[in-house]
């Protein structure tokens, strides 16, 4: 199982190299991704003391954003398929969607770090709580616009993939 590059795995979709149980590990594994992500949690019921409207309002305005980025991006990435020979989008979704996860990750973990450093030492609160409350707010924007890299870098992938495809259609 190719995870680390989307390079290699766009090659091996291209030659036709992947048998269908390497492609359903790769379905496997963005069903678990997505079981992970619980973006309906306000309807859990919840203990202590509650977040504040402000931030569960944010929170519903990140959420939708990135549902529109993902509806937008995975239809983009359908219609690039449908450039190329137009077969089996969704198997190729779900696997070109594994090594991109791993290499968006480091960008994700930056913007966690600069969001945080924002929090401590740049914003203009003296109030340390005040401080950190900012921090969700904070990570609520990166949110949609890890969505729309995700799926700009996707469609690059399918971009790439149906080139492949093409110049080996054109070779045979």
């Amino acid at each position: 199982m190719i995870v680390f590059s989307s390079n290699k795995l766009v090659k091996a979709l291209a030659d036709n190299s992947l048998d269908s149980w390497a492609k359903a590990k790769y379905i496997i594994f963005v069903i678990a991704m997505y079981t992970m992500y619980g973006p309906f949690y306000w309807f859990v019921p919840s203990f202590g003391e509650k977040k504040p409207m402000l931030l569960q309002l944010a929170s519903f305005a990140s959420y939708c954003f990135t549902i529109l980025f993902t509806i937008y991006g995975a239809k983009r990435c359908f219609k690039t398929n449908k450039t190329g020979d137009g077969k089996d989008f969704v198997e190729r979704f779900a696997v070109l969607f594994v090594p991109l996860t791993f290499e968006i990750l480091p960008l994700v973990l930056l913007l966690v770090a600069i969001t945080f450093y924002l929090a401590a030492y740049i914003l203009p609160y003296k109030d340390e709580e005040t401080k950190y409350t900012i921090i969700p707010y904070l990570m609520l924007l990166c949110a949609p616009i890890l969505a729309w890299l995700f799926y700009t870098l996707l469609d690059r992938d399918f971009e790439r993939l149906s080139e492949l495809i093409r110049k080996r259609n054109e070779s045979s």
